[in-house]
């Protein structure tokens, strides 16, 4: 009998991003199926590979074509023929930008579509309101959401937006987060060792993209200004922002920078910290409304977390005591958070212990047997 096919659209480079590659892992391991996806071209990639099972086509914008519309009109056109002839029993669309290639090839092939949306789509940071991008997208997403089989997002407060805004049923809930497999019980040593740290110095970490409203300057200067020599910023990843972290890193005794590491190493990293910093500043609904990937990888790193109290990290700190919460997302507001992690240094192993509860609930096999379900009663359905 031949493998079912399903065709995920990722208009990224398909690198890094986790979230499609575990849920595609996940198609291939519990269901057998055959998983192509489709992905932006970025110089140094490959067009065609075979990553971990998963066939990968990364289209180019054509040179010849001048206009940026017209580059991305000519590149939707080569996904949508692609798509077609691979021939998929299902389509994934990850993120609003991906739908209208995914609503072709489904109404081609009259198969089902997913539609993923990574973070509340029509107000993500950047997208200002009432800008051509923002009233496109929004065009899209309203104009197609309907047209979706299932429908996938990333937090509860999302979810229930989705609701209100389209008046559909609640969407499916996958978090981000890592496989329980994955939790680190002991650990590491390899920041102290890295940055000669003594033991007696308390390590926060800040572990992901270095883009905006994540906090980071807010971060740098808190550390640069705190009246504490025993207090430590690892900040490790990569972004826009890492020359100005590095400058700091070099002003600074206390702050360090640390490039990033390969995914399946990321925890164990920072299990080597103390706290991890989740800080998101409110320049969007889609960042208020977030739990993000670093949240869950701090938790399972063995981590408590200090993090704003937005909208779905709050209450999560609050349910499993897990950490401390951050009320003013200021320079001065995050250095009097800090100095009360400090003082109260011995709630650290309170929080640790309540960690397995939070795990347990949020673990990717947790989030797999959702999305499993789905693919099977998506494709239960198609041969009724």
């Amino acid at each position: 009998m031949l493998s079912k096919k399903a065709l995920h659209i990722d208009l990224q480079p398909f690198t890094n991003d986790t979230r499609v590659i575990k849920e595609c892992q996940s198609l291939i391991n519990k269901l057998g199926m055959e998983i192509h996806v489709m992905a932006l071209h970025k110089e140094g990639l490959l067009q065609e590979e075979i990553m971990t099972g998963i066939n990968v086509r990364r289209f180019k914008f054509k040179s010849l074509i001048r206009t940026l519309p017209l580059k991305f009109l000519d590149c939707y056109m080569q996904m949508v023929a692609y798509g077609k002839k691979v021939s998929p029993d299902i389509v994934h669309a990850h993120d609003v930008e991906a739908l209208p290639i995914a609503i072709a090839v489904a109404k081609h092939a009259n198969i089902p579509l997913v539609y993923d949306a990574h973070e509340y789509e029509t107000e993500r940071t950047g997208l200002r309101k009432g800008s051509l991008k923002h009233r496109v997208y929004s065009f899209i997403e309203k104009r197609y959401i309907y047209r979706a089989n299932a429908v996938i997002t990333v937090s509860n407060s999302i979810a229930e937006e989705y609701v209100k805004l389209y008046g559909i049923a609640k969407p499916t809930l996958l978090f981000n987060c890592p496989a329980k497999l994955g939790t680190i019980n002991n650990k590491s040593s390899q920041y102290r060792q890295l940055f000669d740290i003594p033991e007696d110095h308390m390590i926060f970490v800040y572990e992901g993209s270095f883009g905006p409203g994540r906090g980071i300057r807010l971060l740098l200067e808190a550390f640069a200004r705190i009246n504490n020599p025993k207090v430590d910023l690892i900040i490790m990843g990569l972004g826009l922002l890492e020359e100005e972290i590095v400058k700091y890193a070099n002003a600074h005794a206390n702050i360090h920078f640390k490039s990033l590491v390969p995914q399946d190493e990321t925890i164990a990293w920072i299990s080597g910290a103390d706290i991890g910093l989740s800080i998101i500043e409110p320049v969007s609904l889609s960042y208020e409304m977030s739990l993000p990937n670093k949240f869950f990888e701090y938790c399972f790193a063995g981590l408590p977390v200090l993090a704003s109290n937005g909208i779905e990290m709050g209450p999560v700190i609050d349910e499993y005591l897990i950490g401390w919460k951050i009320d003013e997302i200021t320079v001065d507001g995050i250095i009097k958070a800090i100095e009360k992690c400090v003082i109260e240094k011995e709630r650290i192993n309170d929080f640790r212990n309540n960690l397995p509860r939070f795990i347990d609930d949020f673990n990717w096999e947790k989030q797999e047997e959702k999305l499993i379900l789905m693919y099977d009663r998506l494709l239960n359905n198609r041969q009724q």
